[in-house]
């Protein structure tokens, strides 16, 4: 079923640029969506690819999470346009994304950009980071959200490595 949702989104919106494949892992417990793919992710055509995501990884193998426990995604499959993603783009790709959570049903959902955590929850204020870490139950998709931040600003910020490793102890202590 997801493969059936990937090859749509690449049929539909080919015309969009080069459509980034989300991973999934061999055992996968939870998702993780991130706001849009990175570079790396791009020229690899792959979700959790290269130096960009290494924080996220980083993190979940501080916890024991390897690459086979999780199914990576995000809101855009494709780099967005500009420094902002725009509600046209969301639009455009949202569709997707429900289809990709109604077919995994995921118990565990972690949340990692500013922009897909105001996807889920329309009246969140502030910093993302300000509450990384934070577990909000989401009635609609009978899922726990784990509030997490744009693995990028550890690039600005090395310090806030500790704070993407307290996203991913939320995550070990729901699956415990």
């Amino acid at each position: 079923e997801v493969a059936q949702v990937i090859e749509d989104y690449k049929e539909a919106l080919s015309e969009d640029g080069f459509m980034v494949q989300p991973h999934f892992g061999k055992s996968a417990e939870f998702m993780i969506i991130t706001d849009a793919p990175n570079n790396p992710e791009e020229q690899e055509g792959m979700m959790s690819i290269g130096k960009a995501s290494a924080p996220v990884i980083d993190a979940c193998m501080a916890h024991q999470l390897d690459r086979k426990t999780f199914y990576w995604t995000a809101l855009l499959k494709r780099p967005k346009a500009g420094k902002m993603i725009s509600t046209d783009e969301i639009r455009m790709y949202e569709p997707y994304l429900a289809r990709e959570i109604a077919a995994l049903r995921p118990p565990i959902i972690v949340l990692l950009g500013t922009t897909v955590v105001r996807h889920f929850f329309p009246d969140f204020k502030g910093k993302t980071s300000d509450v990384a870490g934070k577990i909000i139950y989401h009635k609609e998709l009978d899922a726990n959200v784990v509030i997490g931040f744009n693995p990028g600003e550890i690039y600005y910020a090395p310090e806030k490595q500790d704070l993407m490793e307290t996203v991913f102890a939320s995550v070990v202590d729901l699956l415990d």
